[in-house]
């Protein structure tokens, strides 16, 4: 590990005017375009997330201002679907994305890095050859898409702390706008690259003007949200969704307390409290009710007995509303729901960090594989929704081989588990070992990233739910540090040890073999 002098030599020549760059980026190109075909020859239809897929296309075609779900990605069917409704191109747009942002984020790397010549090869083939991508571009899902502007969106921040320009910092506020559409976690984004800004060598004005600029694009959107939910619900509410997550998240740490121990609620809180607290008490056998088996989950937002959705059926019969729209529903409820839900965890802080944030943690570290292992869940017949927003000949979906898609796709979690171990104990040895007084370059890289991740794991843990296809970004993130760390460590103990420099049969390690 060593700071490169390949940043002297623009992106593009270092890319494709280096022979070597040139041989892996063509082998690169091939290996993707032969992976693809053979998955889609087993699998020709696109697999289909219960009910989120069915959402998307229902806001695809509808084209809603607004919706329960950010509207991000719906748009991005909506752009594909002007050239084609195929879910082949779908898939492959999906796949081509991943691969591209992936090896943007690792050749930039390689550009402001001078890597051993082991981890580049590791890493180009951990991203080319990735089974875990085919599973995911091939779901209709937010996932791939939102996992390849993150991937996107950190390479844009690599060159914003190392070699800045104006270019740059609009690519980044373009890229993270898409993003926050797509997925509201992308908030965490907006403030993280605030240090990135720090970090970066560009006169003050610029820095605040590249760090506000995402921030109130992303704002102003928020208000225009929030105006127009009003029109709804009666009360501004920019993202009611948060507001049902809330009241979910507190569920799940109240389900843990005993009932004798449950305190009395305040009056405006006293149905609804009342509401969970039967269905809590009627649910406890998880052999009739399999889904409470589950923890730190987001089970009470969907399920259809979830006594959130049954409050809310009640309230709006309450005034003769009955068939007021799903999303009606959702705005009008949200504010009430979120009081509700910080209300409880404030009323037990402790008992939210230990049931909810606890098992958080455990899905974060060992993320469940859920719908990635099973093709299509199980079910080989989608709704008209489907059929006919992909132009389907029929309701019935086939495959070839087996419905389990990949018997070995699991070991990602355990990949997952291993690599974010290691690199938290990587980043406690880099600091001990005082690693940033070796390379200055690669100093600014790990201290971003790194925080990075830890801003990404506690949003996750005390805030939302981990499951495989939601934690690509940050399975992606780990690995490549991780192996960037043992590099690094690698040199730093050769460093320390230069009497083996003299030794028979010694071979430099750190070599720009990339370059």
């Amino acid at each position: 590990m060593k700071d490169s002098p390949n940043n002297e030599q623009t992106f593009i020549n270092f890319l494709f005017y280096n022979r070597r760059n040139r041989i892996v980026l063509c082998l690169a190109a091939i290996a993707v375009v032969i992976q693809f075909i053979v998955f889609k020859y087993q699998f020709p239809f696109a697999n289909f997330l219960y009910d989120d897929s069915f959402q998307y296309l229902e806001d695809a075609t509808s084209n809603p201002v607004i919706s329960i779900h950010p509207v991000g990605y719906a748009r991005f069917l909506r752009l594909i679907s002007i050239f084609t409704y195929s879910d082949t191109i779908l898939a492959a747009t999906q796949y081509l994305l991943l691969q591209a942002s992936g090896l943007f984020l690792l050749f930039t790397l390689f550009y402001f890095h001078k890597l051993g010549k082991w981890l580049q090869y590791s890493l180009i083939i951990f991203i080319v050859i990735n089974p875990l991508f085919l599973q995911l571009a091939n779901l209709v899902s937010r996932d791939a898409f939102f996992a390849s502007l993150s991937m996107s969106w950190l390479a844009l921040m690599l060159w914003i702390i190392h070699k800045p320009s104006t270019k740059n910092i609009i690519w980044h506020t373009l890229v993270v706008f898409i993003a926050f559409t797509v997925r509201y976690q992308a908030i965490i984004y907006l403030f993280i690259a605030v240090m990135a800004f720090i970090l970066s060598n560009i006169p003050l004005r610029k820095k605040l003007a590249g760090a506000s600029a995402g921030i109130l694009l992303c704002a102003l959107l928020f208000c225009y949200q929030g105006f127009q939910f009003k029109k709804i619900a009666g009360h501004w509410q920019p993202a009611p969704l948060f507001g049902w997550l809330l009241a979910n998240n507190a569920i799940y740490m109240y389900k843990h307390i005993p009932y004798n121990e449950r305190k009395l609620v305040d009056i405006q809180y006293k149905a609804l409290d009342k509401t969970v607290r039967r269905y809590l008490n009627s649910t406890m056998n998880v052999k009739f009710y399999p889904w409470e088996i589950n923890e730190a989950d987001d089970v009470y937002l969907w399920q259809l007995n979830s006594p959130l959705l049954k409050y809310a059926d009640t309230s709006f019969k309450r005034v003769n509303d009955s068939l007021a729209s799903q999303q009606k529903k959702w705005a009008t409820m949200a504010n009430y729901y979120e009081a509700y839900g910080i209300y409880l965890i404030r009323k037990y802080p402790v008992q939210y960090l230990s049931y909810y944030a606890g098992q958080g943690a455990k899905k974060y570290f060992f993320p469940p594989v859920e719908y990635l292992e099973i093709y299509n869940n199980g079910v080989m017949n989608i709704p008209d929704r489907a059929k006919n927003w992909f132009r389907y000949k029929s309701n019935k979906i086939m495959f070839r081989g087996g419905n389990n898609i990949a018997p070995f796709i699991s070991l990602y979690s355990y990949l997952n588990s291993i690599m974010n171990t290691i690199f938290l104990f990587g980043l406690l040895y880099y600091f001990i070992l005082k690693g940033w007084q070796q390379y200055k370059t690669f100093h600014k890289t790990l201290l971003f990233t790194g925080s990075l991740w830890i801003t990404h794991a506690l949003f996750t843990i005390l805030l939302t739910t981990s499951a495989l296809r939601l934690n690509i970004f940050p399975l992606i993130l780990s690995t490549i540090m991780t192996l960037t760390l043992v590099d690094w460590m690698l040199e730093f103990i050769k460093q320390a040890n230069p009497e083996g420099k003299g030794k028979a049969g010694y071979k430099p390690n750190h070599i720009q073999v990339i370059a």
